[in-house]
Parts: structure tokens; sequence; C-alpha cells
């Protein structure tokens, strides 16, 4: 599955067994994230863990630069609204999270 799908999945059920469904709990790779007050687009690596989606600045970082707690979020796409192919937004109760993958395959 490609990120957005992948996310909508962890939202339908809340009795996903995370540690069965490798397909969910090993969802890696690059996307593009907008900042939240410079609006600049740069490439992060993140790494899905349950229902946490946490960013590093590259793959070699340990520690997340953030996390992005997909419990209870919406993910929609945004190609029109941000004006940037494959983008999609991550709606959680305290921020919109706007991403972006590099082909229409990898985001939904």
């Amino acid at each position: 599955d490609n990120w957005v799908q992948t996310i909508k999945k962890l939202q339908q059920s809340d009795t996903i067994e995370i540690d069965e469904d490798k397909e969910i709990e090993g969802r890696k790779g690059t996307l593009a994230k907008r900042g939240r007050n410079n609006k600049i687009w740069r490439k992060r690596y993140f790494a899905l863990n349950g229902n946490i989606l946490s960013y590093y600045r590259s793959e070699q970082d340990t520690e997340p630069m953030g996390v992005i707690p997909l419990e209870g979020c919406s993910v929609n796409i945004a190609d029109d609204a941000m004006k940037r192919k494959f983008s999609f937004v991550v709606s959680t109760r305290y921020r919109n999270y706007f991403l972006a993958a590099s082909d229409q395959f990898d985001m939904a």
C-alpha cells in the first residue's frame, strides 16, 4: 500500500493487530513535508510505527525531528489546495501536516 491508503487503513479499525500487519508496521520512505512556519517543502524520511508517524532529517538519523500522532486523524488528497502534485494532508487534533510523495503510486 501507499501512504494515504496505509493511514486510512489504520483509521478504519481500532482493532488492527499491528504486529501481525507488517504492511502497516513496516511502512517507511521519503516524502516532502511543508514546514509549519516557513512553508518550504523539504524531503524527510518517514517511518510508521503503530499509530505514530515519525519523521527524520535523513534515513541515517536515530532521533526523529518530530512525530505525527495518527489516532483520530484524517487524511485527504491536497493536490489542488497545495498546488503541488501528489500532495496530501494529515489532519490531527493539533495541526495539519502537508506531505507530498514523489509519484502517484507512492501517494495513493
